[in-house]
């Protein structure tokens, strides 16, 4: 008998994912897809299970037998599937050295020499208002705003396919937040790179996304395509009504509702607040 084949549906294929630490599960049947040249928000609150999600993907935790994750056709079970996405982690443990070598050493790694990651870096660095100048400096004396646009920077080296990003936005100040989503619907225009960026903050990401994955509590929540107009209720009417099969369907996940409920059998949470997580889904 042929071996079933998965269908891929999208550059990055997520497929029942789980994940258990000790005897608590922190991902539950964790099942989405990031289309191609998408710019795709990750939302879900702090301990909802973005940062378990992504670094499953990425190889940096383990994957148990039955998961299934693609990235860009392949299997992420090889390790040259992880090749084509860059990262920006949520925190970057800096060496003790400048953000320039920094920054020329993340070139290095991808095969990029010197001239072409340096040029590279200036044209971004200068659209994030950042000042060349600090390049120079030990990259883990700048403050906490400059450390997160060099750690933003280096996850743009090159011409990846996927860049993956965890919360970029944090200790970023206002007008660079602006300048950052900027730079990202410019990237994503000119190299056909495709984005798949968590945070906990919608109304941040809302005018950039054009697809949304929502996770809660370890579990799915709802996801779609983001290219409606009015607010955030309208959209979630319209999603419901879809049925084009080219737009993510989204629904409320029933077992979302499930876990809520055994929540409140085990004592953890009350009613009250079972009905206003509840009220409050998307």
């Amino acid at each position: 008998m042929a071996k079933q084949v998965n269908k891929i549906r999208g550059i990055i294929d997520v497929q029942k994912l789980d994940k258990t630490i000790g005897e608590f599960k922190i991902l539950e049947h964790v099942n989405f897809f990031v289309p191609t040249g998408s710019i795709t928000a990750f939302i879900g609150s702090n301990g909802s299970g973005k940062t378990t999600t992504i670094k499953t993907i990425l190889g940096l935790y383990p994957m148990n037998k039955q998961d299934k994750i693609f990235i860009d056709g392949m299997s992420a079970r090889y390790v040259k599937s992880h090749t084509s996405i860059r990262y920006v982690p949520e925190k970057e443990e800096f060496p003790n050295i400048t953000a320039r070598k920094f920054l020329i050493q993340a070139g290095n790694y991808y095969g990029i020499n010197k001239h072409d990651t340096l040029a590279q870096i200036y044209a971004y660095a200068k659209k994030l208002g950042f000042n060349l100048k600090l390049l120079d400096k030990k990259v883990n004396k700048l403050s906490s705003g400059n450390k997160k646009i060099v750690n933003i920077l280096q996850g743009l080296v090159g011409t990846p396919k996927i860049v993956i990003m965890d919360e970029p936005t944090e200790n970023l100040d206002p007008v660079v937040k602006t300048l950052f989503w900027k730079l990202i619907k410019l990237i994503n225009k000119q190299n056909k790179v495709t984005f798949f960026i968590s945070s906990h903050n919608l109304d941040e990401i809302e005018k950039t996304i054009t697809h949304i994955v929502v996770i809660r509590l370890g579990v799915l929540s709802w996801q779609g395509d983001w290219n409606f107009k009015g607010g955030l209720r309208e959209r979630f009417d319209r999603f419901n009504i879809s049925n084009n099969p080219n737009v993510f369907s989204i629904s409320i996940n029933k077992e979302l509702v499930n876990k809520i409920n055994l929540l409140v059998k085990k004592n953890l949470i009350d009613k009250k607040e079972a009905n206003q997580i509840k009220k409050n889904l998307f």
